[in-house]
């Protein structure tokens, strides 16, 4: 009996060795990752950095909004009336008071007509694009600061849309 247990004790040596030899340590036996060195003193972002995460965060906002503006403009484009017809009477659409510019309400009500409803100033309901979102796309057209929008501001802002929008889709088709 003396030799029996001996011979256990050396199969069940012999499984531990073969463990060992498969690949298994104590790292597999880990319940959740490790944390590397020092992440536990995170600093945390600066007044300045949390400033700018939210401008960028912003302009991505504005940009994916005038891609919207674009979309809707150029889908009203045909091979008998070309973008800059379509465009130029949207423009005048826009520009309820006939002055030959469009200002902020004018532009939040364009919107409107494109479908991309306003959270604030736009039709009843919930939801919308953001107000400030709103204001940092009209800003982005208002080139010299006046307060509203004229066609050749309007039409150049659309044209850079185009031109990204098209080495996009370029970019898109070559890979």
């Amino acid at each position: 009996t003396k030799g029996a247990h001996l011979a256990d004790a050396n199969s069940s040596l012999n499984l531990h060795s073969g463990r060992v030899q498969e690949g298994y340590s104590s790292r597999h036996l880990a319940v959740r990752p490790r944390l590397p060195m020092g992440a536990d003193l995170v600093v945390p972002p600066t007044a300045d950095e949390m400033a700018h995460a939210a401008m960028l965060e912003l302009d991505n906002a504005a940009s994916k909004l005038e891609v919207a503006v674009f979309d809707s403009l150029w889908s009203r484009t045909t091979a008998h009336f070309g973008e800059h017809r379509v465009f130029k009477a949207a423009f005048t659409k826009f520009d309820t008071d006939g002055t030959g510019s469009v200002d902020f309400k004018e532009f939040t009500a364009a919107l409107e007509s494109l479908g991309l409803h306003t959270a604030e100033d736009g039709l009843a309901g919930q939801g919308g694009v953001p107000q400030n979102v709103v204001r940092q796309l009209f800003s982005r057209y208002d080139k010299d600061g006046s307060g509203e929008v004229d066609y050749a501001e309007f039409y150049n802002e659309l044209l850079k849309v185009k031109d990204a929008n098209h080495t996009i889709s370029r970019i898109g088709a070559s890979g």
